[in-house]
């Protein structure tokens, strides 16, 4: 597990930026008699921090992907020891030539180093709270793991698709047989590797393998329309995103509705993030049943694991149709899901 923080990640960002914030307020507040002298003392704080994490941030950030090579002692000596310089120099400047903080500590090398020490302290506190946080996450992303494969090609549909292809065995043989290497391709995409990330490319062909088997099982009453922009599909993702999703309009929106109806599947880039956005017709406008929250929440929680704050998912209910808009950074370079 990577020892250094993603900084490039703005949710990772602010927690940092918080939790030095917290323990810079406990430090001014055990120096302090009164309010004012705790605002103040916290206020000149900001101008040793403040400078020292506009740069630490970035750089955190550039050496980061890089040190994702080292082992694990040099990513803590990398963390410890940049923190500790940068805490000194950030002192030294503070006192020296913006004359605040503490005067004594000008001339007084062991200050200095007692600065660096605690600024090494407070990056190995920060960054152990991050890893137990990301610990934390691990199970409910194998519970999603498990959820995805109880609920991607669940009992019903595989009775569904296979009586299908009995009732094509002897009038279409043929189209009997696209249906058994859509089923093959399903099954060859759950039993891969689920810890890499797959190109966006790919889960959209498995969803139009997935929906040609459905459309076998539908006929005509299930129209899918592809709207998808290019420079979006080099995206990588978890794998199993979307399909759950796309489960969910037909098994939601088209079945239930004596004349089917048509699912929409738009992919687009804007700058660096993609867009997903899956609609279906709505027969009902009650609750959302079970099967479709607990999908929702299975790609909730492996989006939030891997990118944090920058992904939303966001639901539009009307009487006719039911709409899932899913955003995340486009991010094309190959690394684990754990990551």
């Amino acid at each position: 597990m990577p020892v250094l923080p993603d900084c490039a990640n703005p949710g990772i960002a602010l927690r940092v930026f918080l939790l030095i914030q917290a323990m810079l307020l406990c430090v001014a507040w055990s120096a302090s008699n009164h309010l004012d002298e705790l605002v103040a003392e916290w206020t000149a704080q900001q101008f040793a921090v403040l400078p020292a994490m506009l740069i630490g941030l970035p750089v955190m950030s550039l050496t980061r992907r890089r040190a994702l090579l080292w082992p694990e002692w040099m990513q803590w000596s990398f963390l410890l020891g940049f923190s500790a310089s940068l805490s000194i120099i950030a002192a030294w400047w503070t006192v020296s030539v913006l004359d605040m903080m503490e005067h004594q500590m000008r001339d007084n090398w062991f200050a200095l180093l007692g600065r660096g020490l605690g600024g090494a302290g407070v990056a190995a506190m920060i960054a152990l709270v991050l890893r137990w946080r990301e610990q934390a996450l691990s199970p409910a992303l194998d519970r999603a793991r498990l959820q995805a494969l109880q609920s991607k090609i669940r009992p019903h549909f595989l009775f569904n698709a296979l009586n299908a292809v009995l009732g094509l065995l002897r009038s279409e043989p043929r189209r009997a047989e696209s249906v058994l290497e859509g089923l093959a391709d399903l099954f060859r995409m759950l039993l891969r590797d689920e810890r890499e990330l797959v190109p966006l490319a790919d889960e959209v062909r498995f969803c139009r393998d997935y929906l040609a088997v459905e459309s076998e099982r539908l006929g005509d009453r299930l129209q899918v329309d592809f709207d998808l922009e290019e420079s979006a599909l080099a995206a990588l993702v978890p794998p199993l995103l979307l399909q759950p999703l796309l489960e969910n309009a037909v098994h939601h929106g088209i079945e239930p509705a004596a004349e089917g109806g048509k699912v929409l599947l738009k992919v687009f880039r804007r700058s660096d993030r993609v867009q997903v956005l899956i609609e279906n017709p709505m027969t009902s406008d009650g609750p959302l049943r079970a099967g479709r929250q607990m999908a929702l929440s299975n790609v909730r929680q492996r989006l939030a694991l891997l990118y944090d704050i920058e992904a939303s998912m966001h639901i539009e209910r009307s009487k006719e149709f039911f709409r899932l808009t899913l955003e995340f950074p486009c991010r094309e370079e190959k690394k684990s899901a754990h990551v």
